[in-house]
């Protein structure tokens, strides 16, 4: 089958990404490539954020700038009814990230064919220099791939398993409760507060420091990530008013299923159920909108209290030079 690799252009292909996304998980009814969170969370708010930790008010020139650096390192190829077939891409648009060298190569299981082409792609534009190294996450179920790579020397990594868990949504969702004074919300409520959420996910990822914060630019451009619901944006309120605990849900609505990312309580909340409650309540919406099954790409003890169940193991291949 004939096919083309060219240059992303985010202006038309953000979407045509996402949706090639969407449309090869139906396929299978399991992920083989991300699925329409990553591919929304990693442009709007990993790409503008590595550039704002540390430093207070953002360097616009910067953000600009790696933005720049997430949208030319993606390559597509098209067959030749110009569908797109496959697509390499990074997550962290930064070459000082220790996950500089990663790359996510995902295609349609139909063009097998294509797999050496964009390994040797990502092999040539994205391998890490400092570190002579190009690692790719792939799910253990998916051959195809793993073959590609073990054709070209990668090697598995595996004293590192990468998991998704999934919870099968069912009538009997329990109620989310929470202690005395601490109530549930989203951003779509009025009142809330960036400033406030933008603090709250600083914390809970242990950066106590406000100049470690992602910016109000970097959650303001999460917003803007065509995928992202303000009442899917749960937090909780302490009752000093601060938020104390937070999970995204995103929905693909083609699927009926929706992933949650990210989840997090600031240290001095923790212990007291109040992710627990968030995630019941992000669980809960999505379930009134349809969605059979719930996935995080996790494998705590956490998840599976709540009834996550571990379902799709991934490793690391990584090629040195």
């Amino acid at each position: 089958m004939k096919t083309m690799q060219r240059k992303y252009n985010p202006e038309t292909d953000f979407l045509r990404v996402r949706d090639f996304l969407v449309n090869t998980f139906g396929l299978t009814e399991k992920p083989l490539n991300w699925k329409l969170e990553r591919w929304n969370y990693a442009r709007y708010f990993i790409t503008p954020m590595l550039w704002t930790e540390g430093i207070g008010d953002p360097d616009l020139e910067a953000v600009a700038a790696a933005i720049q650096l997430w949208d030319n390192s993606t390559g597509i190829w098209e067959n030749a009814a110009g569908e797109i077939v496959g697509v390499v891409n990074i997550e962290h648009a930064h070459q000082q990230h220790t996950g500089w060298g990663e790359s996510f190569v995902q295609h349609h299981p139909d063009y097998d064919g294509l797999l050496p082409e964009m390994l040797a792609y990502a092999e040539n534009r994205l391998c890490n220099e400092a570190r002579n190294l190009v690692f790719v996450p792939i799910y253990d179920y998916n051959e195809s791939v793993i073959a590609a790579v073990q054709a070209r020397g990668y090697e598995k990594k595996e004293d590192y398993t990468l998991w998704d868990s999934v919870f099968s949504v069912s009538e009997d969702i329990p109620k989310p409760t929470l202690p005395e004074g601490y109530q549930l919300r989203s951003m779509a409520d009025s009142g809330s507060d960036i400033d406030r959420r933008r603090k709250a996910f600083g914390v809970s990822f242990n950066h106590p420091e406000p100049v470690d914060w992602p910016s109000r630019l970097s959650y303001e451009s999460l917003q803007q990530a065509p995928n992202y619901r303000a009442d899917l944006d749960i937090y909780v309120t302490a009752p000093d008013g601060e938020y104390a605990s937070f999970c995204i849900a995103w929905w693909d609505e083609i699927n009926q299923i929706a992933s949650l990312e990210p989840v997090g309580t600031a240290p001095e909340h923790r212990r007291k159920g109040l992710a627990h409650a968030a995630v019941l309540a992000a669980i809960r919406r999505v379930a009134a909108l349809g969605a059979q099954r719930v996935f995080v790409g996790s494998d705590q003890e956490f998840y599976l209290a709540i009834g996550f169940e571990l379902a799709f193991p991934a490793h690391h291949w990584v090629r040195k030079f």
